[in-house]
């Protein structure tokens, strides 16, 4: 076994930046409820993040709440908005994280009437939609985007989005794991999730994870202020796996070259090979890549996002998602394509 490793799985977690570990280490370590020395220190830290977070994101502070992952997120604003519309849509696109949550429960009486979810970046594909065209085609009382693929890789700015709910997760831009955002704008419902201490003025009851956050606003502040170098050697890292892999026979690109897609994301297909067949071998080759979504993974089913967009269950059970950090250098992609053409041979020739 050639074990480097090289990660090409970025889009399920990026490596943790220096920043964010730094962070996360020098973090008060005390509870933020307490009213001691220790926990005024941890209050502070915390609100000092959700400054620098509401600062980076084109929000307000109070409007941020520190759920601990995306799919907590999501799961808060979908209970919100479905207590509050008759109807709750989500394209079949979305993470599960949406599609589970989407059912109204209640709507006690309120004039809305329609709440709609989209995710910004596909976070299999790397398709990037339009916010504009959201909005026209939703036409929502409420409208709940999904950035957790796009926020720290491409400019978010949750004032100019114009939505109502936003969710992003720390691990998909460099932070550690256990801290995440959910932005809530002022005025739009929101509903508590989790009940016990009252924490997060009474919508996330549980103690704050100081250290994760603190972490989290390092991150997203080092990529916002390298975003666009960072860009730059990720597209180009991005154009070479694409042309190397573009040599490989009955082939199908699922991410859609030729409309608006992050740098970070490409998904392909390769007629006759079993995705998850194909991660294994690499992953013992020391190559990490990932067959659909990594909340996904260990479920062997073919990729829902594929099928929605291809309605072919053969693409979707062949396709693989191929995710890059600014960490990547172009020996690793010439190896890593070098060792994904060997795998698919091989699949090929035992089929």
């Amino acid at each position: 076994m050639n074990y480097f490793p090289i990660s090409l799985d970025a889009a399920a977690m990026l490596p943790v930046l220096p920043c964010a570990r730094e962070a996360f280490l020098n973090a008060p370590f005390g509870n933020p409820s307490s009213e001691h020395q220790t926990g005024r220190e941890a209050r502070n830290a915390l609100e000092s993040a959700r400054e620098k977070i509401a600062a980076l994101m084109g929000c307000q502070p109070e409007e941020i709440y520190f759920p601990s992952t995306a799919t907590e997120a999501a799961a808060v604003a979908l209970n919100s908005m479905g207590r509050n519309c008759v109807y709750l849509k989500a394209t079949p696109i979305e993470h599960h994280a949406i599609l589970e949550n989407q059912r109204p429960t209640a709507n006690h009486g309120n004039p809305l009437h329609f709440g709609y979810s989209h995710i910004l970046a596909q976070n299999e594909t790397g398709e990037l939609f339009n916010v504009n065209d959201l909005h026209e085609k939703a036409n929502a009382d409420l409208l709940l985007l999904d950035a957790t693929a796009a926020v720290g890789h491409i400019p978010v700015s949750f004032k100019t989005l114009g939505c109502d709910y936003l969710i992003a997760d720390g691990i998909k831009f460099g932070s550690v794991p256990g801290a995440a955002f959910l932005i809530a704008k002022t005025g739009a419902p929101l509903h508590p999730f989790i009940r016990g201490g009252g924490q997060e003025r009474g919508m996330r009851s549980g103690t704050e994870n100081v250290p994760a956050i603190c972490a989290m606003a390092a991150a997203l502040e080092w990529q916002t202020e390298h975003m666009e170098q960072n860009t730059e050697h990720i597209s180009a890292m991005q154009m070479r796996l694409y042309e190397s892999l573009s040599e490989i026979k009955n082939h199908r690109w699922n991410t859609p070259l030729t409309k608006p897609h992050v740098h970070h994301i490409l998904n392909i297909s390769f007629d006759g090979v079993d995705a998850h067949a194909l991660a294994l071998i690499l992953s013992k080759e020391g190559v990490m890549v990932s067959p659909g979504a990594a909340c996904s993974n260990g479920k062997n089913e073919p990729s829902h996002v594929i099928m929605a967009m291809f309605h072919d269950e053969a693409r979707a059970r062949s396709a693989i998602r191929i995710s890059l950090s600014h960490e990547n250098t172009a020996e690793e992609i010439k190896i890593a394509a070098e060792k994904i053409k060997n795998a698919v041979a091989y699949l090929r020739s035992i089929a």
